[in-house]
């Protein structure tokens, strides 16, 4: 949505420039009375402001397309990425039905695992108690068989007192058939207590199976419930890393109030804007070596910053590299450092010249906190070839030393330094493109100028050429550049 706005935004201000823009060309041409391919000088003004509109149109987009790498991916890739998100959000949803429904199959299965334990136990019982009842059939039985041999030496015993323990004898043989009465009702009841063993152990063997059968599902259910809750996890870590990324611009924007309400009674040490380091980093490298620049560049102004009264932070240094859409956007948006120095390496590694990268303070910043800064990068290419003319100005050499030396810095700082600034000279923030790294130096040399125009005692015209290859990075100082004083007649 944001770089839908932000295309509309430019389509809009890109339409208003044309009109006014044709609007002009228009008038221009119809004052001149041009014509083209012999049209008359009307139509010949509507051709020409129509081409020249649509190709300030395309220029506009290509510009776009070209410089800012998240507008082109919107503009190829939008519809990709709408389309992703619906994917992924009506995944999510199945994704949440399918483990609704693993969760109750889990419960289902899980209660028909307790129903199985349960026919285990109560065919464990049986089996306990037929082996109790074979066992007691088994103890009758020997019993039994005691008692059997106890009455056949009895009954031996009986014989040998002949007819006198007839009766004896009857007696006996009644009771011996009533043990083996007895003796065929326990081998019966052993044998059902056997049929019964065998019947529970057989239900035991198939309850067994079917309790393994259903660990088996249990175990296929909690691995595709794990594999859900591992996708839900990561859903959720997404939810969260985009939460939070909302806190902390929540959270900037409160610090930004509350730096703005302490300005009053806290010294501001860097403005926006204000540009705290410089340096110009080679393409031609890895992206290791570039990576090692860009943190360099970063120590050089954390130096600075912490000299002139900011306080290390949590990444160790005065500075903490935020990430703006556009230059006129009040907050950056949510982006950690490590991803903006991502950005920058891969921004760097994909020019085809060498950049200058600027770090420009964010936002204005009080004493004792950390800077916010943003890097700002420029094509390092050659501004002013050896030998070519910059600036051309007239001075009056009859003047004092220091109204000449007012005209001359004054010469240096708003016709040179703009011309400088139009050949593409990147100037620092709140300083002139002139200047240079020794000011001694540099001022020795304005003011061997100074004298040369006063020598003249006339009116000169002062010509500024480069004595070198001046490129974006600058600095335009004197050692940089070559005057030619001529009298004025």
């Amino acid at each position: 949505m944001r770089y839908t706005i932000l295309f509309i935004i430019a389509l809009i201000s890109v339409s208003g420039f044309i009109a006014y823009f044709g609007d002009i060309l228009g008038r221009r041409m119809g004052k001149r009375r041009l014509t083209l391919f012999g049209m008359r000088p009307k139509y010949t003004a509507i051709v020409v402001t129509t081409i020249t509109g649509m190709l300030i149109s395309g220029i506009a987009l290509l510009t776009l397309v070209t410089v800012n790498s998240q507008f082109k991916r919107v503009l190829t890739h939008g519809e990709q990425i709408i389309e992703q998100n619906r994917v992924l959000t009506s995944s999510n949803a199945g994704l949440a039905k399918r483990n609704e429904a693993l969760v109750s199959r889990s419960s289902q299965l899980v209660a028909e695992m307790e129903l199985r334990r349960q026919e285990v136990d109560e065919a464990r019982k049986k089996t306990v108690l037929a082996v109790a009842a074979e066992k007691k059939a088994k103890s009758v039985v020997a019993r039994l068989e005691k008692e059997i041999a106890s009455r056949k030496r009895e009954l031996e015993n009986v014989r040998r007192r002949n007819e006198a323990a007839v009766t004896e004898l009857n007696l006996q043989t009644e009771e011996l058939r009533e043990v083996q009465g007895k003796l065929t009702s326990a081998q019966v009841a052993l044998a059902r207590a056997k049929a019964d063993v065998v019947e529970a152990g057989d239900k035991l063997a198939a309850t067994r199976d079917k309790l393994a059968q259903t660990q088996r599902e249990v175990a296929v259910a909690d691995r595709k419930l794990a594999e859900q809750g591992r996708a839900l996890e990561e859903q959720n870590r997404i939810l969260e890393e985009q939460h939070r990324l909302l806190v902390q611009v929540g959270r900037e924007k409160i610090e930004f109030e509350q730096q703005a309400s302490e300005l009053r009674t806290r010294d501001l040490i860097f403005r926006r804007g204000d540009e705290l380091a410089r340096a110009v980093i080679s393409s031609r490298q890895s992206a290791f070596g570039v990576r090692s620049d860009v943190f360099s560049l970063l120590r050089v102004a954390s130096s600075k910053a912490e000299k002139d009264g900011a306080v290390l932070g949590s990444n160790g240094r005065a500075v903490n590299v935020v990430y703006r859409q556009n230059a006129d956007d009040p907050y950056p948006l949510p982006l950690l450092e490590s991803s903006c120095v991502d950005l920058a390496v891969d921004l760097i590694g994909t020019s085809l010249h060498d950049v200058l990268v600027r770090v420009v303070c964010a936002r204005n910043t009080l004493s004792g906190e950390q800077v916010p800064v943003e890097l700002r990068f420029y094509v390092n290419s050659r501004a002013y070839r050896s030998g070519e003319l910059i600036a051309t100005g007239r001075l009056d050499g009859r003047l004092s030393e220091g109204r000449i030396l007012l005209a001359v810095m004054d010469f240096l700082q708003y016709q040179v330094g703009r011309e400088a600034e139009r050949a593409g000279i990147v100037p620092v923030a709140g300083g002139v493109s002139g200047g240079g790294q020794d000011q001694r130096v540099q001022v020795e040399a304005l003011m061997r100028l100074v004298e040369r125009i006063r020598q003249q005692e006339s009116r000169v015209k002062v010509d500024v050429y480069a004595a070198t290859d001046v490129y974006a990075s600058g600095p335009l100082s004197m050692d940089k550049m070559r005057f030619e004083i001529s009298a004025v007649r």
